[in-house]
């Protein structure tokens, strides 16, 4: 199985714009945003892995992403930047009998290190004053480094296993379209007209609307991605009584492939008061079933999920004031076991906090953004497998 394209990040697409933070997960608002901005994050990501017989942890820090993105005109923005496709970051031990030696058992140790980043470039293009439309064009790129050693009871032989290295690499092309409106409020206003003598009086009665400040929008984007690229090198390795290795005796496999990537879709809704609060949902749909490659030996199947959340911003001085946001996300992995389809379920909460001493009339005051996603992968009942993962966004 390749490691690296099963661990994709989710990402949920949010419709409303807000002009306190740059919008680099949804490139269709950025043709309203006219504001220089540049953002930066880190993700720590823990995860407790467990079977019927073992019981791990793992963990580790990663870019989570890094973007500028700057208006061209009017009704035309962009932006450029580079985050993370998928993350691998695993370390299993487990124990599995000796074919022919029913008295021997391979203490096992897997490790697994690495991922895909996209680096990507994104237009966001207004059409009319409701209509925008956006493209992301980007490639994907990044390599994942698993070790498997094992140790054999009963013999006085050193530890051996296998370095594996993949190297992938790929295009990506995402066009979108959004419609943006305002709820408008309607209302009757009625005047008194006096006949022509000034005696009697005629009721008017007019349709009028005001404003509401509320919005509503719709989005659709289209993910495409082209063939993708695979390197694989399997090295064979030796272990001394200290752990190191004393010789890789020798290179087993060098090979390439290629492998078809599913295409997906999005679409999404939300209602919003800018700077203020906003309730968005959206759902998504990929086509797995249709991936194949001679290095992944597991069948995979299609994927769908739906993401929830809202943020809320309390206060007047709305550019210097704190927003809270809380989310769910309920996917339906591409992974099945025995029959049954591996979920993805998670929560999150989450926040930005403005800092430092800039004038609060400015358009763009630093800001922290953090976020904590806590969620569960399968289950041990059903399947026999379930990862707890808990993720901080800073």
């Amino acid at each position: 199985m390749n490691p690296a394209l099963l661990s994709n990040l989710k990402n949920p697409k949010k419709l409303r714009p807000n002009h306190k933070y740059l919008s680099y997960d949804h490139f269709l608002n950025q043709r309203i945003d006219s504001t220089v901005k540049i953002d930066f994050g880190l993700m720590y990501q823990s995860i407790t892995s467990q079977t019927s017989n073992a019981y791990e942890n793992s963990y580790g820090v990663n870019l989570a992403y890094l973007a500028f993105s700057f208006p061209l005109s009017k009704t035309w923005g962009t932006s450029i930047g580079i985050r993370p496709f998928s993350t691998v970051n695993y370390n299993l031990n487990y124990t599995s009998p000796v074919v022919g030696k029913p008295d021997v058992t391979s203490t096992n140790v897997a490790k697994g290190r690495g991922g895909i980043y996209k680096m990507y470039w994104a237009n966001g293009f207004g059409l009319t004053k409701n209509l925008s439309c956006g493209i992301e064009t980007a490639y994907l790129f990044g390599n994942v480094n698993e070790e498997i050693t094992s140790t054999l009871s009963d013999f006085s032989v050193n530890a051996f296993g296998f370095q594996k290295q993949y190297i992938y690499s790929a295009y990506n092309l995402k066009p979108g379209i959004v419609f943006r409106k305002e709820i408008v409020k309607s209302y009757r206003d009625t005047l008194l007209v006096a006949d022509s003598n000034g005696l009697k009086t005629i009721p008017k009665v007019t349709k009028m609307t005001k404003s509401s400040g509320v919005f509503y929008n719709f989005g659709l984007t289209y993910d495409y991605y082209s063939t993708l690229n695979l390197s694989r090198n399997v090295d064979l390795f030796i272990l001394n009584s200290t752990q190191n290795i004393t010789a890789k005796d020798t290179t087993i496999e060098k090979s390439t492939s290629k492998a078809k990537l599913p295409p997906s879709i999005k679409l999404g809704f939300s209602i919003d008061k800018p700077m203020k609060w906003s309730v968005s949902a959206d759902v998504f749909y990929a086509g797995w079933s249709v991936y194949n490659s001679v290095y992944n030996s597991d069948k995979l199947v299609n994927s769908y999920g739906i993401n929830i959340g809202g943020e809320f911003t309390p206060g007047q001085l709305k550019l210097r004031s704190k927003t809270f946001r809380a989310g769910f996300s309920f996917v339906k992995t591409p992974i099945s076991i025995n029959g049954e389809q591996i979920e993805d379920v998670s929560v999150s909460i989450g926040g930005t906090i403005p800092f430092g001493r800039r004038n609060p009339t400015a358009p763009v005051i630093p800001r922290v953004n953090v976020a904590l996603v806590a969620g569960q992968r399968g289950d041990v009942t059903s399947i026999g497998l379930r990862e707890q993962y808990l993720k901080v966004y800073f």
